[in-house]
């Protein structure tokens, strides 16, 4: 037997083991605790070191973009360079300077960096602490094009410095920005509206007259218009395309000696021309300009015994001649061929017999057929068919090299040797510029993506659309004019109707295939854009959607973008001279703008991302996105 005192003995002895173990668990315990939360505070003090790093990082992409768009010389046309460190202070939110790292920002032109399909760069900004971390973040900048506004001006008074105002029945679509004071007419029961947002370095005056759909900011900074020099360096890319040509300032505003013409061509048999080789043009010279443009500026010589063609035409005497003696005019005689307008039948057997009376064609019955052209074009022939020097002006050789064998539907074709490739594949080092010395003449319908700068005015003789629809949103077909001069749409017997009586009479009629002109292009001039002779003419001939107007309208799909703006049209009683405006916006000129077309300098951020620090080389990662990695 055990006693009781044994028992106790026993009891209390096993008590104290169980404390002991007890403690030293809740030692253990302890012991863990602290470490736990040790580590946790060096976890905590890790992810808050790297966050501030990140943020450091991420701050430094901004601070560099926005130094770059303020001094705009820091950013290199090649390579990459260090942006000063003491231009970004690394600052935290309370403005104070952030101690134990370092920052280092970069810059320089990524991608591809001809320029062909805009202008790209990218900022990259390392930071590092004193133990070798790192953190490394990349902002791909894209510099904004001037194809962005559907309007631009740098002034928006007349050459005169008189205002010029936007008025009630003006829509406006798309980024509008002025250097200038705005000026709106109107009342409280109408007047212009705004569909996209206004800009203004200057101030609007007259705004409560109008309606600002996305907004108006004014006092903003200015938006300096692109340069001569800029205008001069896409010459030499054309002539790697083959496309550049020397002109002259010859003739009047809405004249010019030299002309292209955009052609389309089904190569394919499909029924349509939008395939990718399927784009063209052809170039036209001549040393009269008024010829090359259908000038409409009534005839000077006549009488019997001429010799000579187009406006050169030389007569032994001077009768009373009219509009409908237009050497650009003419109509389809009843034995099919093509007859020009002229006093008598000439020896090539081109201009009008004597059975047809010029000015009874252009006014009677056979006025509905009665047409007119542009200098060089087929229907100013005879027979109508191609003719590479027509004896007032000549079409110019394509002088590059077919890769290959010439299309059949090419080579079948009376002009292949004149037919200019705009598809890369016919023409591999066209980079899609067309550059003129001196003044050019445009029209035809356009399959490609073209930039077509000038020194000169570039002037709008007829239509000038493209292939496909730009309201499709399919951004297929993009034009950008870029001019030295101005851009004009011409008064020329195509555009603006003729009395066929005299050149001042009522009697207007259209010689026109339509009473509209459309105009499907950025257009963007060191001059002004306007209409040649918008405060004359016809007030009332032609109709714009149901309203009274001398030219009808004026289509324009894309932006205009003028150091000073112009007219096309003015007010009279009743109807209007000129032209009454109907502008569309092209959202396509700023997703897909045109090749090398003019940039404000102005960069914006796109994506932004964090790039691996490990092993991270500056140099080597420019050299890699610059090749397009």
């Amino acid at each position: 037997m055990y006693s009781s005192t044994s028992r106790l003995s026993d009891e209390r002895g096993f008590a104290l083991l169980f404390v002991l173990l007890l403690t030293l668990a809740v030692g253990a315990m302890a012991l863990a605790s602290v470490s736990v939360l040790g580590n946790a505070r060096l976890i905590n003090a890790a992810a808050s070191k790297q966050s501030s790093m990140e943020d450091a990082a991420v701050s430094g992409l901004y601070l560099g973009r926005a130094l770059v768009n303020r001094d705009p010389a820091l950013y290199p046309d090649s390579g990459f360079v260090e942006l000063p460190g003491d231009s970004l202070p690394m600052l935290d939110a309370w403005g104070d300077s952030i101690v134990g790292l370092t920052r280092h920002v970069y810059v320089g032109p990524t991608g591809v960096s001809s320029g062909q399909y805009g202008v790209f760069g990218t900022v990259l900004s390392v930071v590092e602490d004193g133990h070798g971390n790192r953190a490394v973040w990349r902002q791909d900048l894209t510099q904004e094009s001037f194809a962005k506004f559907a309007y631009f001006t740098d002034h928006e008074t007349d050459t005169h410095g008189n205002p010029i105002y936007f008025v009630t029945g003006d829509q406006l679509f798309g980024p509008v920005h002025s250097n200038d004071r705005i000026q709106v007419l109107g009342d409280y029961s109408g007047g212009p509206i705004f569909h996209g947002p206004v800009t203004t370095h200057s101030t609007v005056n007259g705004k409560q007259y109008a309606r600002f759909m996305q907004g108006l900011q004014e006092h903003v900074g200015r938006i300096e218009m692109p340069d001569v020099a800029q205008l001069s360096r896409l010459k030499s890319q054309a002539e790697m395309g083959n496309a550049a040509f020397v002109g002259s300032n010859d003739g009047a505003d809405g004249q010019a000696t030299t002309r292209i013409e955009f052609v389309t061509i089904d190569l394919d048999g499909d029924g349509r021309a939008d395939g990718p080789n399927e784009g063209f043009f052809k170039v036209y010279q001549s040393s009269d300009a008024r010829w090359v443009t259908a000038g409409r500026v009534a005839y000077q010589s006549g009488g019997k015994h001429c010799t000579g063609y187009g406006w050169s035409r030389v007569c032994t005497t001077e009768p009373t001649v009219y509009p409908a003696q237009n050497p650009n005019c003419g109509h389809v005689h009843s034995d099919g061929r093509f007859y020009v307008m002229a006093l008598e039948p000439g020896a090539s057997g081109v201009y009008a017999q004597d059975s047809d009376n010029p000015l009874s064609v252009m006014q009677g019955v056979m006025g509905s057929q009665a047409r007119c052209y542009l200098g060089g074009s087929d229907s100013l022939v005879a027979d109508q068919q191609f003719q590479a020097d027509d004896g007032a002006g000549q079409w110019i050789k394509y002088t590059g090299t077919w890769p290959g064998s010439m299309p059949a539907a090419l080579s079948s074709r009376p002009d292949a040797e004149y037919l200019f490739p705009l598809g890369h594949d016919y023409n591999p080092n066209f980079k899609g510029v067309i550059f003129v010395d001196g003044k050019v003449a445009i029209s035809g319908t356009l399959r490609g993506r073209v930039t077509l700068a000038t020194t000169g005015n570039i002037v709008i003789a007829d239509d000038v659309m493209y292939e496909t629809d730009p309201a499709a949103g399919s951004c297929t077909d993009i034009l950008g004019l870029f001019s030295g001069g101005d851009i004009v749409v011409a008064d020329n017997a195509i555009n603006a109707p003729m009395d066929p009586n005299d050149d001042h009479g009522t009697n207007f009629r259209t010689y026109d295939n339509t009473s509209d002109e459309v105009i499907h292009a950025v257009l963007l001039t060191l001059g002004s854009f306007g209409a040649e002779n918008y405060d004359s003419g016809a007030t009332k001939t032609e109709r714009c959607q149901g309203q009274f107007a001398g030219r009808g309208c004026l289509y324009i799909t894309g932006g205009i973008i003028q150091e000073r703006r112009g007219a096309v049209g003015q007010q009279a009683s009743p109807g209007a001279t000129g032209y009454l405006k109907r502008y569309a916006y092209d959202q396509c000129a700023e997703k897909r703008p045109p090749p090398y077309f003019p940039t404000t300098g102005y960069f914006l951020g796109s994506r932004e991302f964090e790039v691996n620090p490990v092993d991270f080389d500056v140099s080597a990662y420019y050299a890699k996105i610059t090749a397009g990695g």
